[in-house]
């Protein structure tokens, strides 16, 4: 069936009046649709649905039975470039509205209109690639290594007593010395950027965009300490007596060895430390706590607060993807931000809609946008400014 023929089932639909044929007429349309048949025929759906003289219990039957067609599709409906899980927007008071493209519900706040907008072609007349691999490493006595998928272990660089490996995406430094000066080396990660290091003591980190980590090239035998301004996943090495500790701004993460993340960017208002295996100390001031894992530690004000953890979203960017777990739109634009290196500004009234959802990293911009431009919220790009618009 085609995008033109789907359009015309939208009234039937929204009204709950749609016929098995339409719905299976539909469901077949749902497993090839693209983001852009998509997005034209949610433009359409919208207003439909805030008319439609739908009652609760009507409008929850044809919701339960869009899942259940959508569900059994979800499979087949996962291209290899853009692989992204059953998205759901939830919000109170909401209308339940479905579209296609892949599997995704949708449930918006009501609004008296919904006015016009340029068409996608208009709105995205450029996009930005996703973000890769690339840091700029600034050794002990000034010099600057560019690592970037171009760069070849030829453009690394021996230290005194220190082997720096090079692979695509990450570099490893090899104690070799016998001496334990300290002396610190720092790799900054740009906006567009992820990097993964593994330090001389066998401590793994990776980097994310807008981040910087001072390190020492190899470690005294009594303490380890790093300091790290932005995100960062560690995975310590165990050593007994030699605890290992993350500097940030006004707090520590102490630990024996153990998997956390720790997202101190210095334009958010709190640190927030999540621990997945082990068990690390948060020390601030005289304050100190205990995290276990599966708790997050929030460090805001002066003050620490222990929650329970959504771990898989803490982690989610180390493992290439976005997840968002009732997230706000400008929390979601600061991770676009800094992954596509754009700036965001804002239309005054942008809908207070909050996501859960997950989708690879590796989508352009444009692609994650329509996204979620599936659950009302649109965009427009400019080089590299993106707009939330307020409808």
């Amino acid at each position: 069936m085609t995008t033109a023929e789907i359009k015309k089932l939208l009234p039937s639909m929204a009204s709950g009046e749609s016929s098995q044929t339409d719905m299976q007429d539909f469901n077949n349309w749902l497993k090839t649709a693209s983001f852009e048949d998509a997005s034209e025929v949610m433009d359409l759906y919208y207003p439909l649905v805030k008319n439609a003289p739908l009652d609760n219990a009507t409008a929850q039957s044809l919701h339960h039975q869009i899942e259940k067609s959508l569900t059994l599709a979800d499979d087949q409906l996962l291209k290899p470039a853009v692989q992204f899980k059953l998205l759901r927007w939830k919000i109170a008071a909401a209308a339940v509205v479905l579209i296609a493209g892949t599997a995704f519900f949708l449930l918006f706040k009501s609004s008296t209109s919904f006015p016009k907008i340029a068409s996608i072609e208009q709105r995205y007349q450029n996009d930005v690639p996703a973000g890769g691999n690339k840091a700029i490493l600034t050794l002990g006595d000034g010099s600057k290594i560019i690592l970037d998928n171009a760069t070849t272990q030829l453009q690394t660089k021996n230290i005194e007593g220190i082997n720096i490996n090079y692979q695509e995406g990450s570099i490893a430094y090899e104690d070799n010395a016998a001496s334990k000066t300290i002396e610190y080396n720092t790799i900054v990660i740009p906006r567009g950027g992820q990097y993964q290091l593994t330090m001389a003591d066998g401590s793994k980190v990776w980097l994310n965009a807008g981040t910087t980590l001072k390190f020492p090239r190899t470690f005294a035998d009594d303490k380890r300490a790093v300091e790290l301004s932005g995100e960062a996943y560690f995975e310590v090495a165990k050593k007994e007596n030699t605890p290992f500790v993350v500097k940030l701004n006004n707090m520590e993460v102490q630990v024996l060895g153990t998997h956390f993340n720790v997202k101190a960017y210095p334009e958010e208002s709190n640190i927030k430390t999540t621990l997945l295996e082990g068990k690390v100390q948060l020390k601030a001031g005289n304050n100190s706590t205990l995290l276990l894992p599966g708790n997050e530690g929030v460090f805001a004000a002066g003050n620490m607060v222990v929650n329970e953890a959504n771990t898989a979203e803490a982690v989610a960017w180390k493992n290439g993807d976005f997840l968002f777990d009732k997230s706000d739109i400008k929390t979601i634009m600061q991770q676009f931000e800094r992954w596509y290196d754009v700036n965001v500004q804002y239309e005054a009234g942008v809908p207070t809609n909050r996501f859960v959802g997950e989708f690879r990293r590796n989508l352009s911009l444009a692609a994650s946008l329509k996204i979620l431009e599936l659950s009302g919220i649109h965009f427009t790009i400019s080089g590299k400014n993106i707009t939330v618009l307020n409808h």
